[in-house]
């Protein structure tokens, strides 16, 4: 059974999921169910025989969780491997009575779809036979399939694309509290902010030419002149915030600190000042550290795993969205510990190279349910 933090953060996802369009790559397989009743033993061995009523197929594998995204409201473009055979034409058919599915495939005459039966005899299953082989691609069909997911994840916007409306910059991330001085001091430990202006209900911190990065406004002296019941309503929904996962709203604000090593100096001077991540995650093609401030929010710093361009499309189409796009929870002690080892950045940037032999990697969503987890 699900638990409850797991069911609050699916609900909150397919909300998220609605009307976004969502690449999703893998294996397909068709499903076949023979439909039937088994009202007698087969006189020549202890065998039921199965009365033949009907029969349905679906697809299965990458197409069943595309299905499943588009249930929740979500357009999809699913892209995968098919053969010529009677099992991919049947793929093809199902695929196009589902409106919200765009299909892309690369064809290889000697890939066999994989076919999985099963015998039904009423809501038990009797039996399942599989009809499948190891199928070996060629170098063509990997360039082909790479190809097709390259426009669909659209690399080129990476440092080329700038939209008309697009504003000059980023400029300030601004909170409201009523842990106002600890928030002050949060961030001047963790940036080294100085106020640009500060009095007892603002404050606005600048941490580079910028007159302000960070904007902090005090509510304490206003929720002092809400009634009694105003409080208690609000001091049951700040109470709810701080102990139920948030199924809307911001999850994080985010930082590039590039290369590495400027990214490990940051970690151990921030220590030195007394804070230490939250969480630490390898995203498969960029790895952050999560610092939590008094409120609950968070505050990510990342490295890029590409030093170019062109390491950038190789990362992201071997290791990134198509692999698993959440990431692996890392221990960032062990993984300084391999950089001064003199590991290579590819080592440095491998999922799960932090967890201990015999152990498993936290990934997915578990990372992000279990944020404090290494492994287990």
């Amino acid at each position: 059974m699900l638990n409850k933090k797991l069911k609050l953060l699916i609900k909150s996802r397919s909300k998220k999921i609605k009307k976004n369009n969502i690449l999703c790559i893998g294996d397909l397989i068709l499903d076949n169910y023979q439909l039937g009743r088994v009202n007698r033993i087969s006189p020549e061995a202890p065998v039921p025989i199965l009365s033949y009523q009907n029969e349905r197929k679906e697809i299965g594998g990458a197409g069943n969780v595309a299905k499943n995204i588009v249930s929740l409201g979500g357009i999809v473009t699913l892209v995968s491997i098919l053969g010529i055979d009677n099992a991919s034409k049947s793929i093809e058919n199902l695929i196009k009575a589902e409106k919200s599915i765009k299909f892309k495939a690369v064809k290889n005459k000697r890939y066999i779809t994989p076919l999985k039966s099963r015998f039904i005899d009423g809501a038990k299953q009797l039996l399942r036979v599989d009809k499948e082989k190891e199928n070996n691609f060629s170098r063509n069909d990997q360039i082909k399939f790479l190809n097709i997911c390259e426009k669909e994840i659209n690399f080129d916007l990476y440092k080329k694309y700038k939209s008309e409306y697009a504003p000059d910059s980023f400029h300030h991330v601004a909170f409201k509290t009523q842990n106002y001085d600890a928030m002050v001091e949060f961030y001047e430990k963790l940036f080294g902010c100085k106020p640009m202006y500060k009095s007892n209900d603002i404050a606005f911190l600048a941490f580079d030419e910028e007159h302000h990065r960070i904007a902090i406004a005090n509510t304490e002296p206003g929720i002092k002149k809400l009634g009694i019941i105003s409080k208690i309503i609000l001091a049951f929904r700040n109470w709810l915030n701080k102990n139920i996962p948030t199924t809307i709203g911001l999850d994080h604000i985010s930082y590039s600190l590039n290369p590495i090593d400027k990214w490990f100096d940051f970690y151990h001077k921030a220590k030195d000042r007394g804070l230490e991540p939250y969480w630490t995650i390898n995203h498969g093609w960029i790895t952050g550290m999560y610092y939590k401030d008094p409120d609950g929010n968070l505050v990510e710093l990342f490295f890029e795993h590409w030093t170019n361009d062109e390491e950038y499309k190789n990362e992201i189409s071997a290791r990134g969205f198509p692999e698993e796009p959440v990431g692996t929870n890392m221990d960032i002690d062990i993984l300084y510990q391999m950089y001064k080892n003199g590991e290579s950045l590819k080592n440095l940037t491998k999922k799960g190279n932090t967890v201990p032999e015999g152990k498993k990697p936290v990934a997915g969503i578990q990372a992000a349910i279990n944020m404090r987890k290494k492994f287990k």
